[in-house]
C-alpha cells in the first residue's frame, strides 16, 4: 500500500488551504497541516490512525499534523475543508491540543458534553467559509483570526481532558511508526490469513507484548482490527462488485461464508444480503 504524503502551497500571505468537497472515498494520506473537515450534508466514514468514525451533517472531524486517514463509503457527502499549518504559526503545531494522542477527532451536535465548545467552533467554521467564499474587505485577517479562536477553544478543552483523565492511553511518536507499518502491512495482506507470529514479526515485538501493545493502541484485538478490514473491503465489494456474497467473502479474506455473514452483522448491523439489497435500492 502507497500512502500519500499530500502537500498544499501554503505561504505568509496565505497560511491556510480551503474548499468545498464532494467525497465517496479517498486512499490512505498524511499532511504536515492540521485539518478540519465539516460536514454539510451527507455522511461518510472516516479513518483516523486506528479510529474509525461515522460522520454526518454538521459533524466536525479534526486531523492532527501527521496522522494517517482516509475515507469511505460517503452518501451524497459534501464537506468544507481547512487546512493550516507552520506558515500560520509555528507554536500552533506545538500545542497540547494538536498532538495529544488521547483527543478525540470528533465533535458532534449529539455530543452534549461539548455542546458548547461544537457550537462555538460550528460557527467559526461557517464564518471562516463564508469569508472565503465573499472576499470582502480584510477577509484574510478574519480568516487568520477566526482560525486562532479555533486553536484557543481546542487547547483549553484538551487542557481539561489531560487534567481530568491522566490515564489515557498516550502512544509516544516511535510507537505510532510501529503502528504505521503494522497498518500497512495488514492493508497489503488482509486477503491472507495473517498469524499473531507473523504480525508480531513486522513490530519486533514478542507475541505476547505485541498483544498488549495493540489492544492499547486500538482499543480492539488484532484478530478485530483485521476484520474490521476485511468488512469495510466487503462492503465497496457489495457496492459495486458483480461477484456473489460467497465470492466476496472469500476475496476478502473470510474462509467461511458462515464466519463471513456473522462478523458483517456484527459490525454492520444488517447481513451481506441486506446491505446489497439496500446498495440496490439507491
Amino acid at each position: 500500500m502507497t500512502i500519500l504524503h499530500q502537500k498544499y502551497t501554503t505561504d505568509k500571505s496565505k497560511p491556510y488551504f480551503i474548499c468545498r468537497a464532494k467525497a465517496k472515498e479517498f486512499p490512505y494520506h498524511w499532511h504536515d497541516e492540521v485539518e478540519i473537515i465539516y460536514i454539510l450534508k451527507g455522511n461518510i466514514n472516516f479513518v483516523i490512525e486506528t479510529q474509525t468514525y461515522y460522520v454526518k451533517e454538521r459533524d466536525i472531524l479534526i486531523i492532527k499534523s501527521g496522522e494517517i486517514h482516509r475515507c469511505y463509503g460517503g452518501v451524497d457527502c459534501e464537506h468544507i475543508i481547512i487546512e493550516f499549518g507552520h506558515y500560520l504559526d509555528n507554536e500552533i503545531l506545538k500545542t497540547q491540543t494538536l498532538i495529544y494522542p488521547g483527543a478525540s477527532a470528533l465533535l458532534s451536535k449529539d455530543l452534549h458534553v461539548k455542546e458548547n465548545l461544537y457550537s462555538k467552533i460550528e460557527e467559526l467554521i461557517l464564518q471562516i467559509y463564508d469569508e472565503y467564499e465573499r472576499k470582502s474587505q480584510a477577509w484574510n485577517f478574519m480568516i487568520k483570526s477566526a482560525l486562532y479562536k479555533i486553536v484557543g477553544l481546542l487547547d483549553r478543552e484538551c487542557a481539561k481532558e489531560v487534567k481530568g483523565d491522566s490515564n489515557k492511553n498516550i502512544i509516544p511518536g516511535y510507537y505510532n511508526e510501529i503502528l504505521h507499518d503494522v497498518f500497512e502491512y495488514i492493508e497489503e495482506n488482509y486477503k491472507s490469513n495473517i498469524t499473531l507470529e507473523e504480525i508480531s514479526r513486522v513490530a519486533n515485538f514478542s507475541k505476547h507484548y505485541f498483544n498488549k501493545f495493540f489492544k492499547k493502541a486500538t482499543n480492539k484485538t488484532f484478530a478485530r482490527y483485521v476484520n474490521d478490514v476485511r468488512i469495510e473491503k466487503a462492503q465497496t465489494l457489495l457496492k459495486c462488485s458483480k461477484q456473489s456474497i460467497t465470492e466476496i467473502a472469500y476475496e476478502v479474506g473470510f474462509n467461511s461464508i458462515k464466519t463471513f455473514n456473522r462478523v458483517f452483522k456484527q459490525k454492520v448491523g444488517c447481513t451481506p444480503s441486506e446491505y446489497k439489497q439496500n446498495q440496490n435500492m439507491y
